[in-house]
């Protein structure tokens, strides 16, 4: 009966002893069966991952205050040269839609008329095409577009410029320097011309007109 009894608990022992092994290897295995390393487990924070084409929108110029917003589809005409962008003006005009930026290059340019002009069109199932941008021979803005639609433009931009300037009285200040400073080289188009009038803005005289034949 001792001896029985001893053989008997021997065999329980080896028993337990291999289910126990048998359900710790089912249980180290599982992740592998369904596919999953234990590295990925659910219990691990999920790692978030940037598209290539959000990492490329990142290397875009940035707004130049929060307030400064511009689609996507935007982004992806822009140069990637340039620190800062504002939005200077947009126009709806025979089913596309026409944003005009500023471009600035350093932090030290703080004036809309020391920053770079880029025309981007956006139409429907077409995406966008920039139509100017930082390389592009100066040509007035009706160019690209119907003369209405670039005067809207203008208006615009010099609306915006006053804005950012604080006020009319320091914008004129600021046109007339930018004029007298360049000597007789400054270009205004017919556009800005006449949307600078309706502004109230005076003119300095030492300006020549921009043409699309100027250069």
């Amino acid at each position: 009966m001792h001896w029985g009894l001893c053989l008997h608990r021997s065999h329980l022992s080896i028993l337990l002893a291999a289910q126990f092994c048998l359900g710790l290897l089912l249980v180290l295995s599982a992740p592998l069966l369904t596919g999953h390393a234990i590295a990925h487990s659910a219990l691990r924070s999920p790692v978030e991952t940037v598209s290539s084409e959000m990492q490329a929108l990142n290397y875009r110029p940035q707004p130049l205050n929060a307030g400064v917003r511009i689609p996507d589809a935007v982004k992806r005409c822009m140069e990637s040269s340039g620190e800062r962008f504002d939005l200077l003006g947009s126009v709806q005009s025979q089913g596309q839609t026409y944003y005009l930026l500023g471009i600035y290059f350093g932090f030290a340019q703080q004036s809309p008329l020391e920053a770079s002009d880029e025309l981007i069109a956006i139409a429907p199932q077409q995406g966008c095409r920039r139509l100017v941008g930082i390389q592009s021979t100066a040509k007035p803005i009706s160019v690209y577009m119907p003369q209405s639609a670039a005067a809207a433009l203008e208006l615009q931009r010099y609306r915006r410029a006053i804005t950012l300037a604080g006020g009319i009285a320091s914008f004129q200040q600021d046109l007339s320097r930018h004029i007298d400073a360049a000597k007789g080289l400054y270009l205004l188009s017919p556009e800005q011309i006449w949307a600078l009038r309706q502004l109230g803005i005076a003119i300095s005289s030492h300006y020549r007109v921009l043409q699309s034949t100027t250069f």
